[in-house]
């Protein structure tokens, strides 16, 4: 028979576990714990899959008990989203290796940071469109800074932040989706690339009328309470860019 993980649960022979297929590429570890309803998945429990940075339809789910599993592979071929998802027995070893390909593959992004671009956006769309095209989604970002190469027209790249990696990961999902009439890339990216970019790009322009609680936010930045995108023309591009001195790496501070 198999043997049964022990307190604490660090063994790799820990049998409470799944593995699902066919996920929609919305589904976060929310939808996915309530989807399994009563039974007890373990708290920051589901492991989702990746291909290229982006979700594959396909998780690890961790209870905790290894009698849940029974249960939950009986939810095999049920709906989540409009998908029919598969679930099958699996184990923490499988999910352990799993996370380390991905581990290997992110060594690149620092794990705190949760930055996404964005190429083709139509020229015609700003930084309210780009905002509204992930809140539209239930996905919302902590700043949205577009690439402009003249104070009035925009590149059609994007740099967003987000706040956790459950945000950013269901951010990735929307690639490939249309805004207006154009398909959107979105690619997982570092905050040194958005500086980089952001700074060497033309200022936004101005806002003609002051919005209180900017709801865009800037990347990288502090959320500013003058203009609807928190960012002012300034002589010097790196801070209107949203990458100025006032705590651009600070977390946005509640006004």
């Amino acid at each position: 028979g198999r043997m049964v993980g022990g307190v604490g649960g660090g063994q790799e022979n820990f049998y409470g576990v799944v593995k699902m297929r066919g996920l929609p590429y919305s589904a976060g570890p929310r939808e996915i714990t309530s989807f399994f309803g009563h039974l007890p998945v373990k708290e920051g429990g589901v492991f989702l899959c990746e291909k290229d940075g982006r979700p594959n339809g396909e998780a690890f789910v961790e209870f905790l008990e290894e009698q849940a599993v029974d249960q939950a592979v009986q939810m095999h071929r049920s709906t989540l989203g409009s998908r029919y998802v598969e679930i099958f027995k699996s184990s923490r070893l499988d999910m352990m290796q799993a996370k380390s390909i991905r581990d290997k593959r992110a060594g690149a992004f620092d794990s705190n940071e949760y930055f996404v671009k964005m190429r083709g956006i139509p020229f015609t769309a700003r930084e309210r469109e780009v905002y509204e095209f992930f809140t539209s989604k239930n996905i919302i970002p902590s700043g949205v800074s577009l690439v402009y190469d003249k104070p009035d027209s925009i590149t059609g790249t994007a740099f967003i932040e987000f706040a956790d990696p459950d945000d950013l990961h269901r951010g990735l999902s929307l690639n490939k989706e249309t805004m207006g009439h154009r398909y959107v890339e979105i690619f997982r990216t570092t905050r040194a690339e958005a500086m980089q970019m952001l700074g060497m790009a033309a200022p936004a322009p101005a806002m003609p009328t002051p919005v209180v609680n900017n709801p865009y936010g800037v990347v990288g930045q502090q959320q500013q309470a003058y203009g609807a995108y928190g960012q002012m023309p300034q002589a010097d591009p790196w801070a209107a860019a949203g990458w100025g001195a006032a705590g651009a790496y600070g977390a946005p501070q509640q006004p």
